[in-house]
């Protein structure tokens, strides 16, 4: 229950905070100064359906980690653009297709990386109590 928490959710609103503040600053530029609030509840949906996929996938068994990173990505990436399509999110031109792209991959990114550091930072404390502890 701790890394749902500490993981999931965190990583969800962070997902959440970032990919709103883009699309606001990308209509901004575009001209279009109108929030749209079913594109809001679509995103909460996507991010809560790759941050199920993520969970799921984690139950799984890889060779490696990087299989493990791809599967996931793959997965990830596959929904980010079936709501993309079905929710209009963006024109499915060549140029749009790319920076949206672009866009989904630094985020991925930026984020499981930043959780995989936290974690093997939090992994490495608690190794260090037990060491402190059973060396008394």
């Amino acid at each position: 229950m701790n890394k749902m928490w500490n993981v999931y959710l965190s990583r969800a609103a962070a997902a959440f905070t970032a990919s709103f503040v883009f699309t606001a600053l990308f209509n901004m530029m575009q001209g279009n100064m109108q929030g749209n609030y079913i594109f809001s509840l679509e995103l909460l949906g996507f991010i809560v359906v790759i941050e199920i996929i993520d969970y799921v996938m984690a139950k799984f068994q890889f060779k490696s980690q990087a299989i493990y990173f791809i599967s996931v990505f793959t997965l990830m990436y596959l929904c980010f653009l079936a709501f993309s399509y079905f929710g209009n999110w963006f024109r499915f031109t060549i140029g749009h297709f790319f920076l949206f792209s672009l866009v989904f991959v630094i985020l991925f990114l930026l984020l499981h990386l930043y959780y995989r550091l936290a974690l093997k930072s939090d992994a490495a404390n608690i190794n260090n109590k037990l060491k402190k502890r059973n060396s008394k």
